[in-house]
């Protein structure tokens, strides 16, 4: 073993002794989550319409460790995972040309600490060198999604999600593509792209970690 490598183990033991914690999938310490590790989790995206021109990419269904990994971003207070899972989506999907990544908002009464589709597309954007824009916010009449069932998602208003503007001096913004953790029944992410399409911007793709795919039958 070079002095290199001794120096690379050492931090990596330092940093699990202070961060104690551990790859879910190989167990490696010090790490929240192995971006090659991923990457062989979504190996073989999924591909769905959700309707009305817009294509759902997403790295696997909602189950098993690629669920478990959407609870630690979400729940758990692994922030930085979220990012390594959009690194390792970036790497798998195609590129798509587009101006920016636009993550779905977290609603105003979520006690997360952040936003679980913003870091995704922060991964995503650091592969793809495109830029993260904050295009939306939900409705404040709008309902608390997690407390909404299967119906109440599909029953979602039209104007559920808001266009909130491009920031002054940003470069212009055409064409976008969609950011979330999960798609449930895909309706927000359909509602998403109407309201921006309504301020004449295109939604090129839509892309999640994972999709329930029991929802789309």
């Amino acid at each position: 073993m070079n002095i290199l490598s001794l120096g690379r183990n050492l931090k990596r033991w330092v940093e699990h002794f202070l961060w104690p914690v551990e790859c879910p999938v190989c167990g490696r310490i010090a790490s929240t989550g192995c971006l090659s590790c991923l990457e062989n989790l979504i190996h073989n995206p999924i591909i769905r319409e959700l309707g009305g021109d817009l294509t759902l990419m997403s790295g696997s269904t909602h189950h098993d460790t690629c669920r478990d990994l959407v609870l630690r971003l979400k729940y758990r207070g692994y922030g930085q995972l979220g990012v390594v899972m959009g690194q390792a989506l970036a790497k798998v999907l195609p590129p798509v040309d587009c101006d920016a990544l636009v993550p779905i908002p977290l609603h105003k009464q979520s006690r997360r600490p952040w936003n679980q589709a913003k870091l995704i597309a922060k991964g995503i954007a650091m592969e793809w060198r495109v830029p993260v824009v904050e295009l939306l916010v939900w409705n404040p009449k709008a309902g608390f999604q997690t407390s909404y069932s299967s119906i109440e998602r599909r029953l979602m208003a039209e104007n559920a999600l808001v266009f909130k503007g491009v920031r002054r001096g940003r470069q212009q913004v055409r064409a976008v593509v969609l950011i979330d953790d999960v798609s449930t029944t895909g309706t927000t992410l359909r509602r998403a792209a109407c309201t921006l399409s309504e301020h004449s911007i295109s939604v090129k793709k839509a892309i999640t970690w994972s999709t329930s795919l029991r929802y789309y039958r």
